[in-house]
């Protein structure tokens, strides 16, 4: 009975290892945000999108979204081209933001070959707020982006002790060019401590979008 016993516990330890266990893919494009400099128009900012392709990557498509209460005055929202290894496309907006409010912009970075070890689809964000007295903007939301953000849902986890959380869920994307959600695999998922900014995980979305986020 105690070797049933001893066998059943190692069973159990086996299983929980597969289960918290995570695969790192590396990524193929290495993407960066950044703003240009202060504009001298009013309520209008200058972003450029960085794109370095760290593997040779036939087929790169990039899409650039903002949402519709920004206007694009110049750049162009879609690319299709070829990037050699170490090879870069740097893309530059003007964006005017007439209204208050917290806005999200995004690019989405995508490989159109076919299947590889590599991370195949990456997004990345820039946060803009606005307010009567203020506009910022950045990589990081600016300070109060997340108060006066329009959501129709939220949700909250209240930790206390020294208790272990397992966060599961998926992510999915709007994909404008089949008109449709999809999947986003390959993405990295964390869990940011508000007041100071740690950030727990992270943790990596399958091929279907889904993630366990261990805390």
């Amino acid at each position: 009975m105690k070797q049933k016993y001893i066998l059943f516990l190692l069973g159990i330890i086996i299983n929980i290892g597969k289960g918290f266990s995570t695969v790192y893919i590396p990524s193929r494009y290495e993407i960066t945000f950044s703003p240009v400099e202060d504009s001298t128009q009013e309520e209008v900012i200058e972003v450029r999108l960085n794109i370095k392709s760290l593997v040779d990557s036939s087929v790169t498509n990039v899409l650039f979204y903002s949402p519709p209460e920004i206007e694009i005055i110049q750049g162009d929202t879609g690319w299709f081209g070829i990037l050699e290894k170490e090879e870069e496309v740097s893309f530059t907006y003007l964006l005017r933001v007439p209204n208050n409010g917290s806005y999200n912009i995004f690019a989405r970075v995508r490989y159109l070959g076919g299947p590889s070890p590599y991370k195949d689809m990456e997004i990345v964000n820039f946060y803009i707020l606005r307010t009567d007295t203020s506009l910022e903007y950045g990589v990081v939301p600016p300070e109060g982006f997340f108060e006066i953000l329009d959501v129709d849902t939220t949700a909250g986890l209240g930790l206390s002790g020294p208790h272990h959380v397992q966060i599961q869920g998926r992510m999915i994307y709007y994909d404008k060019e089949i008109n449709s959600r999809i999947p986003f695999p390959h993405a990295k998922v964390c869990l940011r401590h508000i007041p100071t900014g740690y950030l727990y995980g992270p943790a990596w979305t399958d091929i279907n979008g889904n993630y366990n986020l261990d805390v």
